[in-house]
């Protein structure tokens, strides 16, 4: 009989320690999850990025326009191209995509190809302009000028394209001068997709004396890409990507002339 008893008391006590023991392995856990349980958490809240496909104008054998004093467009754009990239990558809710990297020689259709193969929302394309005047200065962006009864976009990537290209436009007005106040049209090739909203940026003329030795210091440069960048995020923050569902977001082409 005392035997049982004993018995009995040593198991209810076991039984007790045991309950207590999970009882405390529970609340470690909810004070102290795993490392895995971490990372599940941060996936499910994490934003998609904004996906940037920065596209630095020419290469290769194609240098584009040349300044008075042998600077190369190509060259300009691309120092742009890095130090926007940079800004971008630094930008926790986006994500840069260097279209040409180096001094390479990349077709326009390429171009765009590299931006769609990356998923990529936006598609900047940075060129300098020229002209036969040397004086004419300023930086410009444009869109799509397009004529009735030929294919071209449909009505809202004409108005997701001006919206883009006016908020960078904004931030050029504010911090530089312009060669036109109002974003301009074209007819260039690249900005002609049916589903995909388009611009092209201009960052000054490389042909006026003025404007080439500011386009070749890094402080300009710098000015440029910031410029460009803040351009975007407003852009990002108005938009209504596609990859808030499941599908991936709408890309943006800031296309190539």
């Amino acid at each position: 009989m005392l035997k049982n008893t004993i018995i009995a008391c040593l198991a209810a006590i076991f039984s007790m320690n045991a309950v207590n023991a999970m009882a405390v392995s529970h609340r470690h856990k909810l004070h102290h999850p795993s490392r895995g349980a971490h990372a599940i958490d941060r996936q499910a809240k994490a934003p998609h990025p904004f996906v940037v496909a920065i596209d630095a104008g020419h290469g290769g054998k194609d240098v584009g326009a040349i300044g008075p004093n042998g600077t190369y467009e190509k060259q300009v754009v691309y120092a742009i191209s890095r130090k926007l990239e940079n800004l971008i990558r630094q930008d926790a809710n986006m994500k840069p995509v260097l279209v040409r990297k180096g001094d390479a020689f990349i077709g326009l259709q390429r171009r765009s190809e590299i931006a769609r193969d990356a998923k990529a929302d936006l598609f900047v394309s940075i060129h300098a302009d020229a002209y036969q005047d040397g004086a004419v200065k300023g930086s410009s962006v444009f869109t799509l000028l397009n004529r009735k009864g030929r294919n071209g976009p449909s009505a809202s990537t004409r108005k997701a394209s001006n919206r883009a290209a006016a908020k960078i436009l904004g931030e050029f007005r504010s911090q530089q001068h312009l060669h036109c106040r109002q974003v301009k049209r074209a007819r260039y090739a690249v900005l002609k997709s049916q589903d995909v909203p388009s611009m092209l940026i201009e960052t000054g003329f490389i042909t006026n004396p003025q404007e080439e030795r500011k386009l070749a210091s890094q402080s300009h440069q710098e000015k440029l890409a910031h410029s460009i960048y803040n351009g975007i995020r407003a852009y990002a923050r108005t938009a209504s990507p596609k990859s808030a569902k499941p599908a991936r977001f709408r890309h943006v082409i800031l296309a190539s002339r």
